[in-house]
């Protein structure tokens, strides 16, 4: 799945001539039928999940063929576009699926005997598909950058995650580099006990500051690499690159397989619950600073957008300071003119949006004009529906106002999306019923 579709990105030889081309349709259905009809099969904490696994499900005979894409595990169609021209084509099984790595993305690896559409391109192989050891690190002399690509969180055999971050930190030292890049794109988890030598490692790098230090992410990033994304957040100055995370903060995790005792399928449950947000944080995932996405024709020539967005960056105002100005400036009506243009920008594609937005309406309580946070908190609710802090926040305001009515109905709402919230709750309580 790429930013402009979903393409066959790589085949065996006789299949060769499919390389290349978009998806249209599986079976009768559209590829977004298609994907909406796996995504159900398999467990995820946001839609980075489903770019993760829908494709790989997508190509399973079996799969196909219990969604109702395909009439017979043994025969699967696919409509297929090639330069604007459709074709249908028929596919048989080829073997048995192969079982991924658990804490390493090897899926965009080349494999054996097949073909890639990356295979005629000019460029060498981008450093995030250079190899899939556990970590490894390299220096980009004409950027004076430090590129460290870390696949899990985990040990070598011959290398601890903790002997290698002092390796990096006196690597960074020697080279007096402008800029360290810490790429976590293909790593899918591990052990977060470990993670704690690599986070002073960072402190003490001397690049903790806005500018020089970026952590690339995406799909895959997910598990054990989620803990960093969290601590280098809380911690750190480091800018976030790529797409949104595959996960979040609050979120159950660490999932054991067992094997139901009539029907005998086995299934994966989650036995903790991890919160390194805040209990009342909504975010479905970690979202990247500067928004990159791959496209087809870039992973076709080899091109890194993710890495060059970090190696080009220029600092920009946030999201909060824009609302902020826009306040001083001209009020909401200004403010939410400047966040359109904020959110028009490529680049802030996926910027967290619900926090600045609810601060800047408490601006506009705390200064006594409650018409004026309205506008604010609407616009939270209308950009996250599946929040309750924009109800909650607009019965807080009416709250404030001879409007009771629709006070209690904004609160209550907020309550259905978040049964067991005490400050909903307590809220509600204070509001007299109305007749």
């Amino acid at each position: 799945m790429f930013s402009d579709g979903v393409f066959v990105r790589s085949a065996i030889q006789e299949q060769k001539d499919l390389v290349g081309t978009r998806v249209i349709k599986i079976g009768d259905e559209p590829i977004s039928e298609a994907i909406g009809r796996v995504t159900d099969l398999f467990g995820k904490d946001n839609e980075m999940g489903v770019k993760f696994f829908a494709p790989l499900l997508l190509t399973m005979p079996e799969i196909l063929h219990a969604v109702g894409l395909s009439k017979s595990v043994n025969i699967s169609s696919f409509t297929v576009e090639t330069e604007g021209r459709h074709r249908v084509v028929k596919l048989a099984p080829i073997g048995p699926v192969e079982i991924l790595p658990a804490d390493t993305d090897t899926s965009w690896m080349p494999k054996d005997g097949w073909v890639d559409m990356r295979d005629k391109a000019k460029a060498p192989t981008p450093l995030w598909l250079k190899n899939a050891n556990l970590f490894w690190i390299e220096y980009l002399e004409n950027s004076k950058t430090v590129y460290a690509q870390i696949n899990q969180v985990g040990n070598k055999q011959d290398e601890t995650l903790q002997a290698f971050s002092k390796r990096l930190l006196a690597f960074v030292e020697a080279k007096a580099a402008d800029k360290l890049v810490l790429d976590l794109r293909l790593n899918r988890g591990g052990n977060g006990q470990l993670l704690l030598p690599l986070e002073i490692a960072l402190l003490k790098s001397g690049m903790d500051q806005k500018g020089k230090l970026f952590i690339l992410m995406g799909r895959s990033t997910w598990s054990a690499s989620q803990f960093f994304l969290n601590w280098t957040q809380k911690h750190t100055n480091a800018v976030f690159v790529g797409e949104p995370s595959a996960s979040k903060g609050n979120v159950y995790g660490d999932s054991r397989r067992i094997t139901l005792p009539n029907s005998g399928i086995t299934t994966r449950v989650s036995v903790y619950y991890w919160q390194d947000w805040s209990p009342w944080d909504t975010r479905v995932w970690t979202a990247p600073h500067v928004t990159a996405e791959l496209s087809s024709a870039e992973y076709m020539a080899n091109v890194d957008p993710v890495l060059r967005a970090a190696i080009d960056y220029k600092p920009q105002k946030s999201l909060e300071d824009v609302l902020e100005d826009a306040l001083t400036e001209g009020g909401a009506e200004t403010a939410v003119k400047r966040y359109r243009q904020f959110k028009a920008q490529v680049i802030n594609k996926y910027a967290d949006t619900e926090e600045p937005l609810l601060k800047a309406g408490q601006r506009m309580l705390n200064e006594k004009k409650p018409e004026q946070a309205l506008v604010l908190f609407q616009l939270v609710r209308d950009e996250h529906p599946n929040s309750y802090r924009g109800y909650f926040a607009i019965g807080a305001a009416l709250s404030l106002t001879p409007n009771k009515a629709d006070a209690i109905k904004n609160l209550e709402q907020a309550l259905r999306m978040s049964p067991k919230n005490y400050d909903v709750h307590n809220l509600l309580r204070q509001i007299p019923p109305t007749k």
